[in-house]
């Protein structure tokens, strides 16, 4: 009959034990996946910066070529007005094509800029996701070791406890 009681109270600390490890082991493991989560999150805001300058790379490429158009427009309109031998409208026509050369050599500057920013970008993007898959890969290696070395311990805790039951012996 003691024994049975021994049991009991071996089986309640057993079972004491694994509460514990439940309880602690899914707050690492929380805490991993969270930190995972939060990198993920960064991809998708790196790959929407990177849709942006796209875009606005796209638009500038769109002004610079209608600004070069209208220059070139402007050029034969300059032109034709010396043909017609109307030198003050043909100065008209320059002065429109050096303004627009300006405002098409501006926008080629900010479109090297965001081209800088795009590269700066997708290297960002690419050295993220080199460190997720590190981190995926630790990870997983400390989840193993985790799990492991909690086995481990619940195993030595319940010998502990199946020794010291039966070293205790029944009590009369």
């Amino acid at each position: 009959m003691m024994m049975m009681g021994i049991f009991r109270r071996a089986a309640k600390i057993i079972e004491n034990e694994v509460k514990d490890r439940l309880t602690k082991e899914p707050d690492i493991q929380e805490q991993l996946q969270t930190a995972y989560e939060q990198m993920l999150s960064r991809v998708g805001e790196i790959k929407q910066f990177i849709g942006d300058v796209l875009s606005q790379l796209e638009r500038l490429e769109k002004q610079i070529a209608s600004l070069e158009k209208e220059e070139q427009d402007l050029e034969t309109q300059a032109t034709q007005a010396l043909k017609d031998g109307d030198e003050q409208l043909a100065r008209e026509f320059l002065e429109k094509r050096r303004k627009r050369r300006q405002r098409r050599l501006d926008l080629i500057d900010q479109h090297t800029i965001l081209k800088k920013k795009l590269a700066y970008l997708q290297d960002a993007l690419d050295e993220l996701k080199e460190r997720i898959k590190d981190y995926q890969e630790r990870r997983d290696e400390l989840l193993a070791d985790l799990s492991a070395a909690t086995a481990t311990v619940w195993l030595h805790k319940t010998s502990d406890v199946i020794k010291r039951a039966s070293q205790e012996g029944p009590n009369p």
